[in-house]
């Protein structure tokens, strides 16, 4: 939820100024995986709660399971197309991992 969103958010920030002015930690290298993460969680949210307005609230329990179920998996390729795309998961898994992944769905030769 967004409270959640922003008591993390604040947490963060107050750990992260922390570990500046104390320790002189250099976080440009955390911000920079950090946008690479938020931006495609954004991406697939927004595109997520479309689908979910423009489908509506079907009347059935299975149906809803279902719903439910297709926009899981559609903002879950949406994020991991992303995320690939903007090499966030080789610098979470790296390189060779995602290779060896892509090769088992034969997603790449």
């Amino acid at each position: 939820s967004i409270a959640t969103l922003i008591g993390a958010s604040c947490s963060m920030i107050i750990i992260l100024t922390y570990l500046k002015n104390n320790l002189n930690f250099k976080y440009k290298g955390l911000l920079k995986n950090l946008q690479k993460t938020i931006v495609p969680l954004l991406v697939m949210t927004i595109i997520v709660f479309l689908l979910d307005y423009l489908i509506g609230t079907p009347l059935n329990t299975l149906l809803i399971v279902l719903k439910l179920a297709i926009l899981g998996i559609i903002g879950m390729i949406i994020y991991l197309v992303l995320m690939y795309k903007n090499k966030g998961l080789q610098d979470v898994f790296g390189e060779d991992q995602i290779i060896s992944i892509m090769k088992k769905l034969k997603l790449k030769k």
